[in-house]
């Protein structure tokens, strides 16, 4: 009787390993691609770091041009220090390549100065808070499963270029000359968010809900009926500028009010309270106090009681405090409150205001 020979078994389990689970090559292949790709991704987050701190600009301006190092975070998506920094340029490029022509209009362009310089981190901000803007609307965009195909864009550019009578050849050399931008540059930076950036507000608009302004605007009315005077139902329930003053808007040249408001202020009887007039800003009860023609420009004198409906730019601001932003350069900080970026140095925030509050009357500080 033969022996039974128990290594066979053995020998055959050694050469089948169990089905479904993976070599063990494979897994330590895959390990280690995983593994690389997340040292590449933290290397790049601590360069990131470094270069917001970095003492030499130059160097780090150079370094950030090779490597797509984030200056920012925007719901989930990075933005670059090189989309940054060459969008910088190119609104730099755009106001030296006309300094002739704006010197001539009052416009002074001298970056090379201390206040220059200031003038130019302003401008970097505004760029920086206008990509956050785009994350913000893109995510939006897709949550709406809002998308746009290349035909999409291109017949939005060749609408414009019909729009203003010219041609591909014409805005190709004007983009190549006043921003350093190629076509599809263009199509990616201005052309493609407004795209999106319409989508998104249609949709808002669409489903706002105006049942408080209708509400309040409906409240107003019953107080007037009750005897109540204009100015004392108008700062109560008003919302907007004139509030303060009791609705009087003044004389106000008939041409520069919305659609909807024009044929009122022209044909509405003089010191009657109109109806309620529903616009796309909200809905108003005008009085027509005067009336006159001036230089062959039509005035009214008006008064409104205003209640607003929600608004895209106020929905947008909620939606980015509602958005995860984390800004890196040290210069910048991202304000929740009023949903923007702002200079972390009190100095800077004093200079921009004083921009602002001058540019009114000196239209060379725009810059």
């Amino acid at each position: 009787m033969k022996s039974m020979d128990m290594s066979e078994p053995k020998s055959q389990l050694s050469e089948h390993p169990t089905e479904g689970k993976p070599k063990r090559g494979v897994v330590r292949v895959r390990t280690v691609i995983f593994g690389t790709l997340l040292v590449g991704i933290l290397s790049i987050l601590a360069f990131s770091v470094l270069l917001a701190f970095a003492p030499d600009a130059s160097v780090s301006r150079v370094v950030r041009r090779v490597l797509p190092f984030p200056v920012a975070l925007a719901d989930g998506a990075f933005i670059s220090y090189g989309e940054l920094d060459k969008d910088r340029e190119s609104i730099r490029r755009f106001y030296e390549t006309q300094a002739d022509d704006l010197a001539q209009k009052g416009f002074r362009v001298d970056f090379s100065t201390p206040d220059g310089q200031k003038r130019l981190l302003i401008r970097e901000k505004d760029i920086l808070n206008k990509l956050i803007e785009d994350r913000v609307i893109l995510a939006l965009a897709h949550e709406r499963k809002i998308r746009f195909s290349e035909s999409d864009v291109v017949a939005k550019v060749d609408a414009a270029i019909q729009e203003q009578g010219g041609s591909r050849e014409t805005l190709e050399n004007r983009l190549a000359h006043f921003y350093g931008w190629n076509l599809v540059e263009f199509q990616e930076k201005i052309v493609v968010p407004a795209l999106y950036r319409e989508a998104v507000e249609a949709m808002f608009m669409k489903d706002r809900d105006t049942t408080s302004a209708r509400s309040a605007i409906e409240k107003a009315v019953v107080e007037l009926n009750k005897g109540a005077s204009f100015e004392s139902v108008a700062s109560s329930f008003s919302d907007g500028e004139s509030k303060k003053d009791g609705g009087d808007l003044g004389w106000t040249d008939i041409d520069t009010l919305i659609p909807e408001l024009q044929e009122a202020a022209r044909t509405q009887d003089i010191g009657v309270v109109g109806p309620i007039r529903e616009s796309s800003l909200g809905f108003h009860v005008l009085v027509v106090s005067d009336r006159k023609t001036e230089s062959g420009k039509e005035f009214a004198r008006l008064r409104q009681i205003f209640t607003r409906k929600p608004s895209f730019e106020e929905w947008l601001a909620e939606k980015k405090r509602e958005a995860i932003v984390c800004i890196l350069p040290r210069r910048y900080l991202w304000d929740k409150e009023s949903a923007s970026v702002v200079f972390r140095d009190e100095s800077l925030r004093s200079f921009e205001k004083s921009v602002l509050r001058q540019s009114e009357g000196d239209p060379s500080l725009i810059f």
